[in-house]
């Protein structure tokens, strides 16, 4: 598919588009389009949505430390992602497990350095 096409996709269907669409988008001519934009196209209200998530997140994380200050989340690259009662590796670099209070899930979120 080029990108002419792509951007017909893009702005006047509903079709879902693959990661290999979105790449050729964001990859195109002259740095096409940015993924933020690519969002904002399909889903005007998602930064919106996002940004209330991660204040609400944000929220929890603060009550849960009046009571238990090392509190924080954590992921375990994709597999799981975690409310803590501490830190998740302890001085020995042992991981803590059992300090895990809540876990999301279905929430998938990768992890890894870019």
């Amino acid at each position: 598919m080029n990108i002419e096409d792509l951007d017909t996709k893009l702005c006047e269907t509903t079709e879902p588009m693959s990661e290999e669409e979105v790449l050729i988008l964001l990859n195109g001519a002259g740095d096409y389009m940015y993924a933020d934009e690519i969002l904002q196209v399909r889903m005007p209200n998602a930064s919106r949505r996002f940004k209330s998530v991660v204040r609400s997140m944000r929220k929890l994380l603060d009550d849960v430390r009046e009571h238990f200050p090392d509190a924080e989340y954590y992921t375990s690259g994709g597999d799981g992602f975690s409310l803590l009662l501490g830190r998740s590796h302890g001085d020995d670099e042992h991981a803590q497990q059992e300090l895990a209070a809540l876990d999301a899930g279905m929430v998938l979120v990768g992890g890894g350095d870019w």
